[in-house]
């Protein structure tokens, strides 16, 4: 310190106790924790909407999807966001294959239907036939063409199972 003539020094000590530089450090680290706290809170609030907003699309395709029978197989036409579109494209494609699949089902069922009808009409008929003969030889003529249906009627029911296999 000066006095205009003369100097004069002097020391300042400063002594903190060590409870006191302990209670501000835990009042620091405390409001700290609260602040990034706080801020965690925020942010995942923020991350749970922005989410749930974005994958609200998806869930509207979703209800559209459980809304439909089984027997729907309609391409879908529902607004979706651009990184699913290929993937409801893929279901479009797959659910035109099932369909085709399935009319071919239905075609091929009523073919087995008719190609199986037929030769056990002609049996019927024949036995009918056969029945009222009174002669031996269109008994055994009746008989015959009875023989040969089943035998058609066997190899293509061989044919559908084995059809029905693949």
């Amino acid at each position: 310190a000066s006095t205009g003539n003369r100097s004069v020094g002097y020391r300042v000590a400063v002594a903190e106790t060590t409870s006191a530089r302990r209670a501000l450090a835990e009042d620091i680290l405390l409001r700290s924790a609260a602040r990034q706290t706080l801020l965690i809170l925020i942010a995942a609030t923020i991350v749970f909407f922005g989410v749930r907003r974005a994958l609200r699309p998806l869930a509207r395709l979703e209800e559209a999807i459980d809304r439909r029978t089984p027997d729907d197989l309609r391409p879908i036409r529902h607004a979706v966001p651009r990184e699913v579109d290929r993937l409801v494209g893929a279901i479009n494609g797959f659910m035109g294959r099932l369909a085709d699949a399935l009319a071919a089902l239905r075609r091929f069922t009523g073919n087995a239907s008719h190609q199986i009808r037929t030769p056990l009409a002609i049996i019927r008929t024949q036995i009918e036939l056969a029945r009222r003969a009174r002669d031996p030889q269109e008994m055994a003529a009746a008989l015959d063409v009875a023989d040969a249906a089943v035998a058609q009627s066997e190899r293509t029911l061989a044919q559908l199972l084995l059809l029905a296999r693949v």
